[in-house]
């Protein structure tokens, strides 16, 4: 137990109380926005409390009598781990804890999210887990069906029973990778140590998980894992699952000590040693005297129509904690109280945000120094927040060591320029010194904040599902691991103002009203900046970490996301943008009439029921996809707005930009409703002659000599190792009819059965075997050098076959550039990114009506 109280606030839209947001109608219009959790979340921080958790649901909201949506409430939410994401580049020392539901939901994204977040706070994260036992949840996924009403025990062991395997699948991809798996030794051309990365197989009676996470070990290596325990059975869950219990004192017919004695009993049974820390989960309104802080409650009451629940009662039906009206000197006795029975601290629930939130940070924390159960805010030791809990440091299960309306746009064609953080592959020079971590937080947001700062349109991130094997072993020479996208892109939210941000995400191993709920989130988050890469997943290797297993063969993978995205965007049209009215006179929150119910039932998805997520500010996100199959065209031209490319030559580029006027013609659409991005790497120097120097450097570095045999073998998928990388090249024939050698490398229709590799016949000049570049490399000079070389190779965007002429990514990452020149600010027009699209805070043309057509 820590030697002082731990001090928790529990966040939850405009506070606990249903009619809180009365208090303050139009702050309540602010909670979807980032500058609302940024406010909330920031004076905790600075004032000594823990930590914060986030509340969530795949539900809009509560329900009223008639079992429709109760718009006399806050209704809408945003994606809880997204916004503890972003909120954390703004926050220093405490603890991010979001609520992420585990029924419906994959545990290996599960975890990677948490680890990314447990990186981007620099070990701050936590996370509470919760079952979705309702049935209107189930509904929104259409896989299981659950009873109407109060889930009876029935219902709920099973779910927690398969919550157990969830826990226990996330915290083995936490342990896959050992603290020192990283080793980047340039003598041998190993970025990992392959022995230190564990395979976390598990097959229990509700899923099965093969392979490791895709994410390094985080700082804490384990995030601490809460759960509220309301009787016996949770607090089995609990015990079994969780590091930090939290339980309801007062309510349930349960007292201090007895709920506390719930928890040491089940340790108890299950053998369990240590005890955990144990949190009181308490509902409170904090008043300059109990007279007025009984008068305000009874006063929300009413609004909401309840029944009042006095100074101090077991909690109305809105509530499963006690709720107390009470003054903060009755607050830190109640809190002394709990701690002389063993309580290692609280949650408080305020029932108004800020007001009591305020309360908690500004006047309960200074009153809890002065009585003895903290230490002041000024000495308060940074630490992580195991610690801050009072956890021992998470050991690997599988460690062998020990560690420690505006403007109108101009007719004249622009150019339009992304940045892409890929990361994992041979490209990315790591051996350099002046390489940085391709996880860490500060290498992304440097990365963004230059490319930003460059007026760049947007960046876009790649994601990674399993990682990549050769010969049946995790692939170590290339950079390995890599964070979860969406994570990322949330923390970006908060350190960027205008550059879009646009994630590579699967639709075959998400769920539509998760994912479309996430990226509904992210818009909000960046004030309308986000994007979705909409890609499909190809093969059991990847299947085997998600629940459904197996693949889809190549067609249904599109009609899959085909139907996906026909979704999704069914989802975020359900909300009308002025459905949100916050009238404090008419005490209506939303309007019913302008949320619309999903009932979509097709081939591929079964949905019912209210999207969580209020309109966000582009209403969809700006969809690309960079397929190239027939498959994928069809999609990008039925779906996407933007295209990438691999056709780097001009009559390929014109081939492909006809073949998908054809098609866009075929389904109704314009060329100018789908915009194609090709790709091209750049090597910058001062000079011509220096740029092409450091460019045949760098593809010397990129390709090491095991890298090369590598190469080989994935050509002639065969193994390879013995052969003499000086040598002549195999007599050996290419064995085509073997299962690939590769596993886990993104695959391209134009691909040969080996790998996509020019051969060169030893002793015709030049190296055995020279990779070919999936994008041209671009070698050039001076900016200035570089801008003219650029106009003049311009065709493809004067002949349509590239709308915006690159997607950039530097030959040499993630080394950190120089000094990007300041330059001149664009005009709105200039600043805007794809046009109708991603648009950033500043940008007066970045009203997506303004662009987009429709309602």
């Amino acid at each position: 137990m820590p030697d002082r109280i731990t001090l928790v606030t529990a966040l939850q839209g405009a506070g606990w109380h249903p009619a809180a947001w009365r208090t303050d109608p139009v702050a309540a219009r602010r909670l979807p926005t980032l500058q609302h959790w940024r406010d909330v979340v920031g004076e905790q921080d600075r004032l000594g409390v823990d930590a914060v958790t986030f509340e969530d649901s795949f539900t809009a909201g509560p329900v009223d009598a008639t079992g429709d949506l109760d718009t006399s409430t806050v209704v809408g939410r945003l994606d809880a781990l997204l916004v503890a994401a972003a909120v954390a580049p703004a926050t220093r020392q405490i603890g991010l804890v979001p609520t992420v539901s585990v029924t419906h939901t994959e545990p290996f994204h599960v975890a990677t999210a948490l680890q990314t977040l447990d990186h981007v706070s620099t070990g701050r994260a936590g996370w509470r887990l919760q079952v979705s036992p309702t049935a209107r949840e189930a509904a929104l996924f259409g896989r299981r069906t659950l009873p109407d009403g109060a889930p009876g025990p029935g219902t709920v062991e099973p779910l927690l029973d398969e919550a157990r395997e969830v826990a226990e699948v996330v915290a083995r991809l936490w342990d896959s990778w050992d603290d020192d798996a990283v080793i980047r030794d340039v003598a041998t051309g190993r970025f990992i140590d392959r022995d230190r990365i564990h395979d976390a197989r598990f097959r229990g009676s509700y899923l099965s998980v093969h392979g490791a996470s895709i994410v390094p070990r985080s700082p804490q290596g384990r995030p601490p894992v809460l759960a509220l325990a309301h009787r016996e059975d949770t607090a089995r869950f609990a015990v079994d699952a969780a590091d930090v219990v939290l339980v309801t004192p007062g309510a349930g017919g349960l007292e201090d000590r007895g709920a506390l004695a719930v928890v040491r009993d089940a340790e108890q049974a299950a053998g369990s040693d240590p005890e955990r820390p144990v949190l009181a989960d308490l509902a409170v309104l904090i008043g300059s005297s109990s007279a007025e802080a009984a008068d305000a409650l009874a006063a929300l009451d009413a609004a909401a129509g309840t029944v009042a629940a006095g100074p101090a009662a077991a909690g109305p039906s809105w509530s499963d904690a006690a709720v107390l009206a009470t003054t903060v000197p009755e607050l830190v006795s109640r809190i002394g109280d709990l701690r002389a029975l063993g309580y290692a601290g609280v949650r408080l629930r305020p029932l108004r945000i800020p007001l009591d939130s305020t309360a908690v940070a500004r006047q309960l924390v200074p009153a809890l120094v002065t009585a003895g159960l903290r230490a002041d805010v000024a000495s308060r030791p940074v630490a992580d927040l195991r610690t801050r809990f009072g956890l021992r440091p998470a050991l690997s299960r599988y460690a062998t060591t020990t560690p420690e309306g505006g403007p109108r746009m101009s007719t004249k064609r622009q150019v339009h320029l992304a940045a892409h953080f890929p990361g994992v592959n041979n490209t990315t020079v790591w051996s350099d010194d002046r390489a940085e971590s391709q996880i860490a937080f500060s290498s992304f947001e440097h990365f963004a904040r230059n490319a930003e700062r460059g007026r760049l349109d947007f960046l876009f991130l790649a994601e990674g599902l399993r990682l990549r094997e050769q010969k049946g072993r995790v692939h170590d020479l290339d950079v390995v691991g890599r964070p979860n996208t969406l994570a990322v892109l949330a923390a970006l939210a908060g350190v960027t103002s205008h550059i879009g941000l646009v994630g590579t995400l699967s639709a075959t191993f998400n769920e539509p009203v998760e994912l479309a709920k996430q990226l509904a989130t992210l818009d909000h988050l960046t004030e309308g900046r986000a994007g979705w890469n909409v890609v499909t997943s190809s093969d059991a290797f990847h299947g085997a970490n998600f629940r459904r297993g197996g693949f889809l063969d190549h067609a249904d993978r599109y009609t899959r996301a085909a139907e996906f995205v026909e979704l999704a965007r069914e989802l975020w049209d359900s909300w009308q943008p002025d459905a949100v009215v916050a009238d404090g006179t008419s005490g209506v929150y939303a309007e019913r009439s302008r949320i619309r119910d999903v009932d979509h039932h097709g081939p591929q998805f079964d949905v019912t029921g209210t999207f969580p997520v209020p309109r966000s500010p582009q209403r969809h996100p700006v969809l690309v996809q960079a397929g190239d199959s027939d498959e994928g065209r069809d999609l990008a031209a039925a779906q996407a707005e933007v295209v990438f490319s691999l056709h780097t030559e001009f009559e390929d580029a014109r081939r492909f930009s006809d073949d998908l006027a054809a098609r866009l013609e075929r389904v109704g659409r314009s060329r100018d409703e789908l915009l194609v991005l090709p790709g091209a790497t750049f090597t910058l120097g001062d000079t011509r002659a220096d740029a092409e120097e450091r460019s045949r450097a760098i593809r010397r570095a990129q390709v090491s000599s095991a890298t090369a045999i590598a190469f080989l073998e994935q050509v002639w998928n065969r193994d390879l190792s013995s052969y003499d990388v000086d040598g002549p090249l195999p007599e050996v024939e290419p064995d085509v009819d073997a299962d690939t050698i590769t596993r886990g490398r993104v695959r391209h229709v134009r691909d040969p059965p080996g790998g996509r590799a020019d051969v060169a016949r030893a002793g015709r000049g030049g190296p055995a075997v020279h990779p070919r570049a999936r994008h041209p490399g671009v070698d050039t000079g001076r900016l200035r050098r570089h801008a003219v070389e650029h106009r003049r190779r311009d065709r493809p965007v004067r002949a349509g076959t590239g709308d915006r002429r690159v997607r950039r990514r530097p030959a040499h990452e993630p080394v950190r550039p120089g000094r990007v020149r300041r330059q001149r600010r664009p005009t709105a027009a200039g600043a805007r990114c794809v046009p109708g699209a991603v648009r950033g805070r500043g940008d007066p043309a970045r009203d997506p009506r303004a662009l987009r057509a429709g309602p």
